[in-house]
C-alpha cells in the first residue's frame, strides 16, 4: 500500500475542490465522495456540501514513518494467536497506546494548522499566493468534524473540535480507533495485516444542526430524521421519525413517534443531552419539501456514483446540508445508522490520557405518579397536554381534566392550514375528536382549551405559513387565529361538544379581549343540540377589565392564565435574558387583578381556576387560596406534593375564618342534627305502629289500658340500630341532653292517662264471621270504625321531650339566621359599593384604601 502511495500525489492536504471521485486512493471513499458532491453543479441550490479538507493517506504515512511506527506495529503482531481474543485485545492496546505517544511531523502539523485556520475564513483561496492573505485576517478557530475517511467504513468520528491541540489529539485518536479488536479481525479476514493499515482523515466545517438525519436509496428513498445534532441517530432514547417516498418524490409513509431528546451543543463546545420543549416531541421533524429535495438529493447522486448511496444530513434555517456520503451496502435499516462517538477532547491536551465522552444530561429524575396526599376543598384538575400524562393523570385517581389541543395538532405534523389549503377540515375535525376522545378517557369532567399557538411555535410543521411575525405572541394566535379561519373553529368546538362518555365538559377561550369574541364563539356551540359550558383564558389586562361585561354576556368559568398574565402585564418576555430579571410571576400588579376578578365572579356564582407555573410557588397557593380560588391545575407528576401545600394554605388562612366556610360547616351541622330528629321520629312511629298493631290483635280493647312507653336502654339500641344503618356520626351533645330529660319524665308521662274511645264496642260473639256484625244498628257499627280510624290517625299532643326537642331546634335556627343576617349585611355593604357606573379604577381604589386598612391582616406581606 505504502508503495501505491508514493506513486500518487504526495500532498500532505487536499480540499474539497481538489478532490473527485477518482481521488480514492488518496484520500478515501468517504472524502472522494464528499469532494466529488462538492464539486458537481446538479445538485440543487439550497442543498450545499459544508467547506472541508482532508488530510491525505500519504501524511498519515509519513507520520507512521518519522514515528517508526510500522517496525513497532510489526513486533506487537508478530506470531500473534488470532483465536486468543485476549492476545488480540492486549495488542489492540499496545498499538493504540503507541499512536497516541507519537507526534505528528513539524511540517505536517504546520500545514494542517494553515489548512484549519484558512477554513474558518468566509471565502476561501487555495492559491499559494493568496494563502498568507487569508491568514491575516483568518477568525477565532471554528468547530469541526474529524472523521475517517478509511476504505472500508470503519474507524470513530468526532464533532466539535476546537483548537490546534485539540485538533492533532483528535486526528491520532481517528487513526487509534482502526486498531480496536473488532477492525483488526475484520482487516485480518479481508487479508491486511494491522502494520500496514492507512486513513486519511477529513476535517470539516461543524454544522450546529436544528434537525439532522440519514437517508439511503434503494427501490425507495428512506429517511430518518430527529432533533438536533447527527450524533443522536445512535441513542434509541432520542427517537426519530421515519418517512418513505417513491423514486418519483411522493411520499407513501410516515411515522411520526415521539422524539425525547436531543443533542446540542452549548458555546463552550460542550454537547448535552437535553429535554426537548413543549410539543416537539410528538411533532413532524421534516417538512415535506425538505422530504422531496433530500430524495431529489439521493437520486442525483446515484447517479453520479453510479450507484445507491446514503448520505447524512443537517439542517440550520432551512439550509441543507450534506455532511458525509458513502455506498449502500446493504439496504437493512439496521445497517444504515452508521455508529458515530462523540468525545470532547479538552483545550489542556494532556498525551497518554484518554479523553472520556462528557454529555451531560438535562433529563428531570422521572417522579413516580400518586394521587393527592391530602384532600382539599380547593379543586385539583389535571393538565392533560399528550398521551403520556393523561395515562399519568389515571394513577392520581382525579377525574377532572384541563386539556390543551396543541399536540394533538403536532403529533400528525400537519398545520391547520394545510387542512384549509387542501379542503379537507373534515380531517381536521377527525383529528381533534380522537385525540379528545383518547386524552378524556375516564375522566369525569373536562375544560378544553381552543387551539393557541403562535407562528413561531408551529413553523416546522406542514403547511404552516413562510412569513414570520416578528412578535408572535402579539401576533395571530388564539381566538384572533381562530376567528379568521372560523372553518377551523367551528371544527374544535364541534369535537368537544360531540364528546361521549364525559358528565360535564367546557370549552375555554385563549387569548380573549373583547365581548365580540365571546359572542361569536357562542353563536356557533348555540347551534349545538349538546350542552357545553362556555369559559374564558384571562390573559390580557383588556379580559380583567371586561369581565363583568363577560359575565353579563354568559359564560361559566374563568381560568387565569398565570404565564401570559404575568408577561402582558409587565410587558416583560421572560425568555429575553436582557429583561427577565424584570419579570415577577407574583407581582403585586396581578395580585390586583386575582383579588378583583374573583371577588367577582364570586358574586356571580362563576367558577375560577389558575394554571401557570407560578403554582410552584408557595407564596401564589396562599393567595390563591385566601381569596377563595376554586381550582388550580397540575400536571400528574405535581398532585401530590402540591394537595399538601394546598391543605396547609386552608388550613391557615380558611378554617375558622372563611364566611363561606363557616356557613358550610353550620349547613352541615344543621343537617345532621335534622337527621337525628328524623331518625327519633322514625322510632317514636315505630313505637306507635307496634302499640297499634298490638291493639288490633286484642280481642276486646280496654277502655283505659294505657300505653306503655319504652324504657332508655331500648330507646339507645333502637337508635343505634338506626344509626348503624345510616353510617351517621354519635348524636350531638345538645341530643342526648334530650335523652337525659326524656328519661327523667318517663315516669311521669306513663302516669298520663291514654285517650280512650268515647264508646266501647260491644263484646263481639265468637260465632260470627269476619264480615259478619252483632245485632247493632249501621250506624252505630260505622261510628265506631270512624273513631277507631280518627285515632289512628290521629296526631299525639306534644311530649315534653318533643317540646325540648323543638326549642334545641330553634335555638340552631336563630344563631343560625342571625350570623346568615351578618353575612348578608356584609355583602348589601359591598354591592352598594357598587353603582351601575363603577369603573375598574374605581374598584382599585376600594381596593387600595381596604388593603391599607387590613395591612395588619395580610399574612403574605405583598402590599
Amino acid at each position: 500500500m505504502e508503495g501505491e502511495m508514493k506513486e500518487t500525489n504526495e500532498t500532505t492536504i487536499k480540499w474539497f475542490s481538489q478532490i473527485s471521485k477518482n481521488s480514492t486512493k488518496l484520500v478515501g471513499q468517504k472524502a472522494a465522495f464528499l469532494g466529488e458532491a462538492h464539486n458537481n453543479q446538479i445538485l440543487s441550490k439550497n442543498i450545499q456540501i459544508p467547506e472541508g479538507f482532508v488530510l491525505t493517506k500519504r501524511a498519515i504515512s509519513e507520520f507512521f514513518e518519522k514515528n517508526k511506527i510500522t517496525p513497532a506495529l510489526g513486533n506487537i503482531f508478530e506470531n500473534l494467536d488470532w483465536e486468543n481474543t485476549e492476545e488480540i485485545q492486549r495488542a489492540s492496546e499496545q498499538a493504540k497506546s503507541l499512536i497516541m505517544k507519537s507526534q505528528l511531523p513539524q511540517e505536517i502539523e504546520e500545514e494542517l494548522f494553515e489548512s484549519y485556520e484558512n477554513l474558518a475564513a468566509n471565502k476561501l483561496d487555495i492559491a499559494k499566493g493568496s494563502a498568507l492573505d487569508i491568514l491575516s485576517n483568518a477568525q477565532e478557530p471554528i468547530f469541526v468534524a474529524v472523521r475517517n475517511s478509511y476504505d472500508n467504513e470503519l474507524g470513530d468520528s468526532y464533532f466539535n473540535i476546537k483548537g490546534n491541540s485539540n485538533l492533532t489529539y483528535t486526528i491520532k485518536k481517528c487513526i487509534a480507533s482502526l486498531f480496536n479488536e473488532d477492525v483488526l479481525k475484520q482487516e485480518k479476514e479481508r487479508g491486511i495485516s494491522p502494520e500496514s493499515i492507512r486513513t486519511a482523515i477529513i476535517i470539516q466545517k461543524m454544522i450546529q444542526a436544528e434537525k439532522s438525519g440519514i437517508i439511503y436509496s434503494s427501490a425507495t428513498v428512506n429517511m430518518n430524521a430527529i432533533w438536533g445534532l447527527g450524533g443522536g441517530l445512535k441513542i434509541g432514547e432520542i427517537g426519530k421519525d421515519k418517512y418513505i417516498l417513491k423514486r418519483d418524490g411522493k411520499i407513501v409513509e410516515k411515522e411520526i413517534n415521539e422524539k425525547k431528546f436531543a443533542i446540542t451543543r452549548n458555546s463552550g463546545g460542550s454537547l448535552k443531552l437535553v429535554q426537548l420543549k413543549e410539543g416537539y416531541s410528538f411533532s413532524q421533524v421534516l417538512k415535506e419539501s425538505e422530504m422531496q429535495e433530500l430524495a431529489d438529493a439521493a437520486l442525483r447522486l446515484d447517479d453520479i456514483f453510479s450507484q445507491s448511496i446514503q448520505y447524512e444530513f443537517a439542517i440550520t434555517e432551512n439550509e441543507i446540508s450534506i455532511v458525509k456520503i458513502e455506498p449502500l451496502n446493504e439496504p437493512k435499516e439496521e445497517k444504515i445508522e452508521v455508529e458515530v462517538k462523540e468525545e470532547e477532547p479538552t483545550q489542556e491536551i494532556i498525551e497518554e490520557k484518554p479523553i472520556q465522552k462528557e454529555i451531560e444530561v438535562e433529563v428531570k429524575e422521572e417522579k413516580k405518579i400518586l394521587p393527592p396526599k391530602e384532600i382539599t376543598q380547593t379543586k385539583i384538575e389535571l393538565l392533560i397536554r399528550n398521551h403520556k400524562e393523561k395515562d399519568e393523570g389515571i394513577q392520581t385517581g382525579i377525574k377532572r381534566g384541563f386539556i390543551v389541543l396543541e399536540d394533538i395538532i403536532k403529533e400528525r405534523g400537519l398545520h391547520p392550514n394545510y387542512y384549509l389549503e387542501n379542503f379537507n377540515t373534515k380531517g381536521y375535525a377527525e383529528l381533534i375528536q380522537a385525540g379528545l376522545e383518547n386524552l378524556s378517557n375516564e375522566l369525569e369532567e373536562i375544560w378544553v382549551r381552543l387551539s393557541d399557538f403562535t407562528t413561531e411555535e408551529f413553523k416546522n410543521l406542514e403547511g404552516a405559513p413562510e412569513h414570520q411575525e416578528r412578535n408572535p405572541l402579539m401576533g395571530l394566535c388564539g381566538i384572533r387565529y381562530l376567528l379568521s379561519n372560523p372553518e377551523i373553529l367551528k371544527r374544535e368546538l364541534k369535537a368537544i361538544s360531540e364528546l361521549k362518555d364525559v358528565k360535564e365538559k367546557g370549552v375555554l377561550i385563549p387569548k380573549i379581549s373583547s365581548i365580540y369574541e365571546l359572542k361569536k364563539v357562542k353563536e356557533i356551540t348555540d347551534s349545538f343540540n349538546t350542552k357545553l359550558k362556555i369559559g374564558i383564558v384571562l390573559e390580557t389586562p383588556a379580559s380583567i377589565q371586561l369581565i363583568k361585561d363577560f359575565i353579563n354576556e354568559g359564560i361559566d368559568a374563568v381560568a387565569f392564565s398565570g404565564n401570559s398574565l404575568s408577561r402582558y402585564l409587565l410587558a416583560v418576555d421572560p425568555k429575553n435574558k436582557l429583561v427577565k430579571d424584570f419579570y415577577d410571576d407574583t407581582s403585586p400588579a396581578l395580585m390586583y387583578q386575582l383579588d378583583y376578578v374573583i371577588r367577582v365572579c364570586k358574586r356571580n356564582n362563576i367558577s375560577t381556576k389558575f394554571f401557570g407555573n407560578s403554582l410552584k410557588s408557595k407564596e401564589m397557593i396562599d393567595y390563591l387560596v385566601n381569596k377563595g380560588i376554586d381550582s388550580m391545575v397540575f400536571t400528574p407528576e405535581e398532585v401530590n406534593e402540591s394537595s399538601s401545600r394546598i391543605l396547609k394554605a386552608e388550613e391557615e388562612f380558611i378554617k375558622g375564618t372563611d364566611k363561606e366556610i363557616r356557613k358550610y360547616e353550620m349547613n352541615k351541622e344543621k343537617e345532621r342534627q335534622k337527621k337525628e330528629l328524623e331518625d327519633f321520629e322514625k322510632i317514636k312511629e315505630m313505637q306507635v305502629n307496634e302499640e297499634v298493631k298490638q291493639f288490633s290483635k286484642t280481642e276486646k280493647p280496654k277502655t283505659e289500658e294505657k300505653i306503655e312507653e319504652p324504657s332508655k336502654e331500648e330507646i339507645q339500641e333502637a337508635i343505634q340500630e338506626v344509626k348503624e344503618e345510616s353510617n351517621e356520626e354519635e348524636p350531638p351533645e345538645k341530643f342526648n341532653e334530650g335523652l337525659e330529660n326524656y328519661s327523667e319524665e318517663h315516669e311521669e308521662l306513663k302516669e298520663t292517662p291514654e285517650e280512650t274511645f268515647e264508646e266501647t264496642p260491644e263484646e263481639i260473639p265468637a260465632d260470627l264471621g269476619p264480615n259478619d256484625t252483632p245485632n247493632k244498628k249501621l250506624e252505630d257499627v260505622e261510628k265506631a270504625m270512624r273513631e277507631i280510624e280518627e285515632h289512628n290517625n290521629s296526631k299525639p299532643e306534644e311530649t315534653d321531650v318533643e317540646k325540648a326537642m323543638r326549642e334545641i331546634e330553634e335555638h340552631n335556627q336563630k344563631k343560625f339566621s342571625l350570623e346568615t343576617q351578618n353575612e348578608q349585611n356584609e355583602l348589601v355593604e359591598e354591592e352598594l359599593k357598587e353603582t351601575p357606573e363603577e369603573t375598574f379604577e374605581e374598584e382599585k381604589e376600594n381596593l387600595d384604601i381596604q388593603e391599607k386598612e387590613n395591612s395588619k391582616k395580610d399574612p403574605l406581606g405583598i402590599f
